[in-house]
């Protein structure tokens, strides 16, 4: 029942009617029924009439709570029944799936909307969380901290003080000095001016993922220019539409990507002002005095794109303040020090790669890990011992396969992020962390696992957010209650580039901190969750229609408006199927009049607009997508799929030969 516009009065003779209904096919079993069509039963509410009449309320909301080790009725089972005149009485029988305090927490929210019901007209005017919720979700959102910087630069200057000679950068090529970086930077610097690039100017940078990556993001942050950072991955199309969009005024390159982008500035006449900064390094200065590096703040540091609902991605703006709310944070929680080295392991193109100021706020050290290692286990850890990387941040599956793979590292703490985790038994000699937030926030909440109460929890904010758990009607909602993400605070995305329709239907104005600094934009975020008794959130789902593939988030219709475009194309469904714990893309497509490989066509043509990880594992041809009586989708008609067609998920080696095995394999044919 949709319940916008209802009246309390509308509502009840819904109900009433229902029930009526049900009551006429009472006879025949519920358990047959609920097998037959699948129906879930876990939780029931029940009329019990005189069943616990001879009860004695004793609690002022007329309620008695019984915890059973496990009722075999299912998980929880709610009845109402008479205990006097105009007098109801409520008796929970629970499994221990839910705590004591989860369910007096249900019961009383219950009772409220019950007395709330009597009070108003209409059902959106129901409050139903009480006072004491709210005082305990208000200093959940307690988490306003003194940044100790104003920008990037100056947190890199102070570094320059204090430790010029200790290594920023490090990697097979070369390893540079604070001081020797600081030189390369005003270099560019001088070379962007040259090129006619200054402040709140965009440039595109499509650059290796080494110093250079670094070496780009702090000149352009010390001259008030946004970058937008190009992974090498991305088809060409992608690539150009980036650049269009973002309304680059240059792009800066090194020698390795001049004629890829000579190619895309060729194919689509995008008229590049192309920048290329590989000469920087023939004169690298070496002397003992310090070059220091302007700070001119700039609002929108960089853009990130992420899938949109359209069929194109989405031009994300990260603010000055994000990046430094995030850095001094990641700094303060994780233990980075002057002597740690952080290792990149995003590409540059996903916005945790943002971590890599980590090290100029500590005088430490920065390595990217080579993109043909991130997927190999084995070399992945040979490349944090060479380099002593004690800090990092890698994809949920690939954390897993870490944790329960290798014994001996040099890390010192693990973050993982993109997909659920899950239950997973800590490391012992190195802390591993959970982390969640969205783009348009970056990471907000973080917790070391061996902390969790839950495992769907992805722990406490981060200093300077403040996250609301609504319902559709922008409602706060009981502590334990799902509803859906809203975030805001200092790492608050300002809003999506050149997209006013997209903005207004992501972003807010706070109804409830909006009045406090740094807090007037919300960011609806579409992930469903709830808050814990500890403070922390847990991850319950999803809104819409965006999923994760391989740690990537990814809006299901831009794939099926990218199929369209496809002349032979009728039409298309794209759905997903679970492979072991991992999604897999399926596409269903209409082709009625094509005579060659589906297949091959369907994915090579969305290998040449977008990136490999939504490319569909399957693609299947029907003759028509099948509907419901609503006219969406019955997932239940599309033909079902073999996901072990697919390569067998990774197993890790489960003792000393396997390892010594697959070692040496590795060593033969990777």
């Amino acid at each position: 029942m949709d319940c916008k516009n209802q009246t309390v009065d509308s509502f009840l003779e819904y109900s009433l009617g229902l029930v009526n209904t049900v009551m006429k096919y009472d006879l025949y079993p519920f358990r047959l029924l609920a097998n037959e069509f699948d129906l879930k039963f876990d939780i029931s509410f029940q009329y019990a009439h005189n069943l616990f009449s001879t009860l004695l309320d004793k609690d002022e909301y007329g309620y008695s709570v019984n915890e059973l080790e496990h009722d075999s009725e299912g998980d929880l089972t709610f009845f109402i029944f008479d205990v006097g005149e105009d007098k109801l009485g409520i008796r929970m029988l629970y499994s221990d799936k839910f705590s004591n305090a989860f369910i007096e927490t249900f019961t009383k929210t219950y009772m409220l909307i019950l007395h709330e019901m009597l009070n108003v007209s209409k059902l959106e005017e129901i409050n139903y969380i009480g006072n004491e919720d709210i005082t305990l979700l208000d200093s959940f959102n307690q988490t306003e901290h003194d940044l100790k910087y104003d920008c990037v630069l100056d947190a890199f200057n102070r570094q320059l003080t204090e430790n010029p000679d200790n290594i920023l950068t490090l990697s097979d090529y070369a390893s540079y000095t604070y001081s020797q970086i600081a030189y390369i930077v005003n270099s560019l610097n001088s070379l962007l001016k040259q090129h006619e690039v200054r402040d709140n100017d965009i440039v595109t940078v499509f650059v290796d993922r080494n110093h250079w990556t670094l070496i780009t993001a702090l000149s352009c942050l010390s001259q008030g220019i946004t970058y937008v950072p190009i992974d090498e991955n991305h088809p060409d199309k992608r690539i150009e539409f980036m650049i269009r969009q973002s309304e680059s005024n240059a792009i800066i390159v090194t020698d390795t990507f001049q004629k890829r982008v000579e190619k895309i500035d060729d194919e689509s006449n995008v008229n590049l002002n192309m920048i290329n900064i590989s000469s920087l390094l023939d004169d690298v200065k070496t002397s003992n005095h310090v070059d220091y590096v302007d700070s001119s703040v700039n609002d929108v540091a960089c853009i990130f794109y992420t899938s949109g609902t359209t069929g194109n991605p989405k031009a994300v703006q990260m603010t000055t303040v994000g990046i430094l709310n995030l850095i001094e944070y990641y700094v303060d929680s994780t233990g980075f020090e002057s002597d740690d080295v952080l290792g990149i392991f995003a590409s540059v193109g996903f916005d945790v790669s943002l971590e890599q100021f980590a090290s100029v706020f500590t005088g430490g050290s920065v390595t990217y890990v080579p993109n043909d290692i991130r997927l190999n286990i084995f070399k992945l850890n040979d490349y944090f011992i060479n380099y002593g990387v004690t800090h990092t941040l890698i994809t949920t599956q690939v954390a897993k396969l870490f944790v329960n793979t290798v014994s001996e590292t040099s890390l010192k703490y693990l973050q993982t992020a993109g997909e659920k985790l899950g239950s997973i038994t800590p490391p012992k000699n190195y802390i591993l962390s959970d982390v969640y937030g969205p783009t348009e926030a970056n990471y907000i909440s973080s917790i070391e696992v061996q902390n969790k109460i839950d495992d769907s929890s992805v722990g406490m904010l981060n200093w300077n957010t403040k996250a609301y758990i609504l319902d559709n009607e922008l409602r706060r909602v009981p502590l334990g209650a799902v509803g859906e993400i809203y975030l805001s605070g200092y790492q608050t995305t300002k809003g999506y580039f050149k997209n006013p329709e997209e903005n207004k239907r992501s972003l807010f104005q706070n109804p409830f901190d909006g009045k406090i600094n740094g807090y007037h934009r919300m960011y609806k975020t579409g992930d469903l969750g709830r808050y814990l008794p500890d403070g922390s959130i847990a991850i319950m789902g999803r809104t819409d229609f965006q999923v994760k593939i391989r740690g990537n988030r990814v809006e299901l219709s831009e794939i099926e408006q990218t199929i369209r475009r496809i002349d032979e194309i009728e039409d298309v469904t794209v759905q997903t199927v679970k492979n072991g714990q991992n999604n897999e893309l399926v596409a269903y497509v209409v082709v009625p009049n094509f005579k060659g490989n589906v297949v091959e066509h369907v994915k090579d043509y969305i290998k040449q607009c977008k990136p490999e990880y939504m490319v569909p594992s399957f693609v299947v041809s029907i003759d028509k997508i099948p509907l419901n009586v609503n006219g969406k989708v019955n997932k239940r008609l599309l033909p079902t799929i073999n996901v072990g067609t697919l390569l067998n998920e990774y197993v890790a080696p489960r003792n000393k030969l396997e390892k010594d095995i697959t070692k040496a394999f590795e060593e033969v044919y990777l």
